[in-house]
C-alpha cells in the first residue's frame, strides 16, 4: 500500500464507525456537493473539493515526498519537528502518521466539530439546542488555531523527504466504537439472593472444609465503629460458613 492508499483506508474504516452509519455520511457528503455547485465560480476556485469525498477535514494527506510502498511507519499522538528528525535518525521510515491534526487538517478542526452536534442530537438534544451548545466552544477552538503556525511540521517533513498524514476523527470513531461495543457487552454475574433479599457476590476463595475455591461474600460490622467490618464467606458448594477478622 502507498500513502494514498492507506488513508483512504483509514477514512473508509472511520465511515464505518460513524455512529451516523454509511448512510448517514453519504448524506453529509451529499450536502456539501449540493453546496458546491451552487457556488460561484470564483467561490469554488477557493472551495476544498477534497470536503467532497473527505468527511473528515481534520484528517489529511500532508505531504508525499516519495509515492511508495509503505513497509515502515512511525505513528504519534503528536508529530512535530522533533518526531520529524527523530524518523531521521531512526531510518528507513517510509510515512509519518500523527493522530492529532497538523498543517491544512488544524485549520479545519473546527469545522470537524459540527459532528458533536449530531453526536448530541442522537442522544435526546434537540438539534438547535446542541448547536447553541456547542457555537461558542466551536468559535473557540477557530480562533485558538488561527494563530498557530501551521505548516511548521508540514514543511520540516518536506524538506527532510517524508511522506506524512494525520488521522484524527477516523481513530476516534474507532475507539468510540470499540468503547461501545465493550460496554454492550453482556457479562454473568454469579449472586445468589438470601431469604432477606440481599444480593451476595462470588468470590474466589478456598473453603476450609471441602477445599471448593468459590464462596460468597459479603461484610458485616461486629465490632466497635471504629474497627474494620468482618468479612462472611460462605461456601458455595458445601455451605461452610467462616468468619475473616484482618
Amino acid at each position: 500500500m502507498k500513502t494514498k492508499e492507506v488513508f483512504d483506508l483509514a477514512i473508509k474504516m472511520g465511515i464505518e464507525s460513524d455512529f451516523r452509519e454509511v448512510e448517514g455520511v453519504k448524506k453529509f457528503l451529499k450536502k456539501k456537493k449540493e453546496k458546491y455547485e451552487k457556488l460561484s465560480p470564483e467561490k469554488k476556485e477557493y472551495f476544498d473539493i477534497n470536503s467532497l469525498e473527505n468527511p473528515y477535514l481534520d484528517s489529511r494527506v500532508l505531504n508525499i515526498s516519495e509515492d511508495k510502498e509503505i513497509k515502515k511507519i512511525l505513528v504519534g499522538i503528536d508529530i512535530g519537528p522533533a518526531e520529524i528528525l527523530m524518523a531521521k535518525e531512526i531510518g528507513d521510515i517510509d510515512l509519518i502518521v500523527s493522530h492529532h491534526p497538523t498543517g491544512k487538517a488544524l485549520a479545519h478542526l473546527a469545522d470537524v466539530m459540527d459532528l458533536q452536534c449530531d453526536v448530541l442530537n442522537k442522544y435526546g438534544v434537540p438539534i438547535n439546542i446542541a448547536e447553541g451548545l456547542m457555537k461558542e466552544r466551536i468559535s473557540e477552538v477557530a480562533r485558538g488555531v488561527n494563530g498557530i503556525n501551521h505548516q511548521r511540521t508540514v514543511d520540516a517533513a518536506r524538506i527532510m523527504q517524508f511522506n506524512l498524514m494525520n488521522c484524527h476523527t477516523p481513530c476516534d470513531n474507532l475507539a468510540a466504537k470499540f468503547l461501545k461495543e465493550k460496554i454492550n457487552e453482556k457479562k454473568e454475574v454469579a449472586v445468589v439472593r438470601e431469604t432477606e433479599g440481599e444480593v451476595k457476590p462470588i468470590v474466589e476463595i478456598n473453603c476450609p472444609e471441602c477445599k471448593n475455591d468459590k464462596a460468597y461474600f459479603w461484610t458485616m460490622q461486629t465490632r466497635s465503629s471504629d474497627e474494620s467490618e468482618t468479612k462472611f464467606y460462605k461456601c458455595t458448594k458445601c455451605k461452610y460458613t467462616w468468619r475473616d477478622y484482618r
